[in-house]
């Protein structure tokens, strides 16, 4: 059946956006351009794999997950820096910095590498124009906007504890926070990963939706512990309370650890696969 007409029998139409501007195709001529971009019509008829995308559209996915991977990096080398540093400044002067003077310090990095993290994924959670009449996938907002969610409540965390010191179970709401950003950015990268026929990084990715769960609920025990300010008894029911605790917090410790590497591999991955793909499409193009 001809693509520019109906068909005969129950009227169907396909229905195809432009791949490179998302123009509505129905109805034109599938040998001709796009009216809007001049995008040949064939290209937008290759189905929905990311092998066919747009150049533009790979070039920013490729160049957002590198900013998430660099925003991460950085902050966990600010945060390595941080306590040598603290550690070097005390064993040559006997006594710790004032907290304000090292949150200065750490301050202005910090907040570069949360406007390189939230750009990387702000990129990553752009539609594929190709699919502009599909359903939004809701956990692409939920990934934008968790992430900008946590990047001010840090900053307003860190800047109103000089005033008004530790908020109670603030760290545990941000920590919360983050998880859901971790959560909903795996599932997106799942999502991109199928679309690339890639299955070694949408396996990664959904282990790490599944290790999110694990460490929500160890933040929830936490929770429940610190909201109704409990501390293990002594004897040996108190010993078998502090050992499960201590349990819960290495066990969140270390998934943390496994959810970072995880998800820094999916994204790694995919962007090895976004490279050839936009080789290929700048040759086609």
């Amino acid at each position: 059946m001809p693509f520019s007409k109906s068909c005969p029998q129950c009227g169907w139409r396909p229905d195809f956006h432009c791949v490179s501007c998302g123009y509505y195709l129905a109805g034109l001529d599938a040998d001709g351009p796009c009216p809007e971009c001049a995008t040949p019509i064939a290209e937008s008829l290759r189905g929905d794999g990311l092998a066919f995308a747009s150049p533009k559209h790979l070039a920013m996915l490729e160049k957002g997950l590198a900013f998430t991977r660099l925003g991460v990096g950085l902050l966990i080398a600010i945060a390595i820096c941080s306590i040598v540093l603290n550690i070097a400044v005390s064993m040559l002067t006997s006594s710790m910095p004032p907290r304000w003077v090292a949150d200065i310090i750490v301050a202005g990095p910090v907040m570069a590498c949360f406007v390189l993290w939230i750009a990387g994924w702000w990129m990553v959670t752009t539609p594929d124009p190709r699919l502009a009449d599909q359903e939004p996938d809701w956990h692409n907002a939920v990934a934008r906007w968790s992430a900008v969610v946590f990047a001010m409540a840090f900053v307003a965390m860190l800047v109103g504890s000089q005033f008004i010191g530790p908020v109670r179970l603030a760290g545990l709401g941000l920590m919360a926070v983050l998880l859901v950003q971790y959560w909903a950015g795996s599932m997106r990268l799942r999502r991109i990963a199928l679309s690339a026929g890639n299955r070694r990084a949408a396996a990664q990715a959904r282990q790490v939706g599944v290790l999110v769960a694990i460490i929500a609920a160890c933040l929830a025990i936490r929770g429940v512990q610190s909201a109704i300010n409990f501390h293990p008894p002594r004897g040996s029911a108190g010993s078998v309370a502090r050992f499960l605790l201590g349990l819960i917090n290495l066990t969140f410790l270390v998934l943390a650890i496994i959810v970072m590497v995880r998800q820094a591999n999916a994204a790694g991955l995919l962007r090895d696969d976004l490279k050839r793909f936009l080789f290929h499409a700048k040759r086609r193009g």
